[in-house]
């Protein structure tokens, strides 16, 4: 009992202070296409279910599970020039504040994108426009927050591995700490 007791305590004083509630996937929602271009035939991924990459009916693209059973959507090609987008779209708006990318370096740093852009509600303007960095784990791109209906996460090239892709993909109406991703 005593145990117990000290274990509790252990956790509550060894928490972190104010940390993030349980957030929402907004991915997850969404219906969710993924298209890239190879020899100029467009390429249609399948739903994604919880935000990770479901897959496709077409053999051009490939998919590999992760220890986890997840898969992964990728594009052929070392450098992946403008040859791929993920598209979200909700019957209702939501409210959007973070989109978190997690690439394919399950396998190898380099399969992953770099620069992207960021577009909401069929806007030729971005909203972000970044590089990811060429590490594992989750990537954040934070935007002000507002009500969209359709997002796109548009990839213009990778860091030069064979099928850079992506993993997982989350979107949130709130900022989350990196402990809680």
């Amino acid at each position: 009992m005593i145990r117990f007791f000290l274990l509790i305590l252990a956790v509550h004083l060894f928490s972190p202070a104010g940390a993030d509630p349980e957030f929402v996937n907004l991915a997850a929602k969404a219906r969710i296409t993924a298209s890239s271009e190879l020899e100029g035939q467009e390429l249609m991924a399948g739903a994604v279910a919880d935000g990770r990459i479901a897959p496709a009916l077409s053999q051009h693209l490939e998919f590999y599970p992760t220890a986890l059973g997840a898969k992964s959507w990728a594009v052929d090609g070392e450098v992946a020039e403008d040859s791929g987008e993920l598209v979200m779209e909700w019957k209702e708006p939501v409210m959007i504040r973070e989109v978190v990318y997690f690439g394919r370096t399950t396998w190898l740093l380099e399969e992953c994108f770099k620069d992207y852009e960021l577009l909401v509600d069929g806007q030729a303007k971005p909203v972000a426009k970044g590089s990811f960095e060429k590490r594992h784990g989750g990537q954040r791109v934070v935007i002000d927050r507002q009500l969209v209906r359709k997002l796109t996460l548009r990839f213009l090239n990778s860091h030069g591995g064979p099928n850079p892709g992506a993993a997982e993909i989350l979107v949130l109406d709130e900022e989350v700490s990196d402990a809680t991703l």
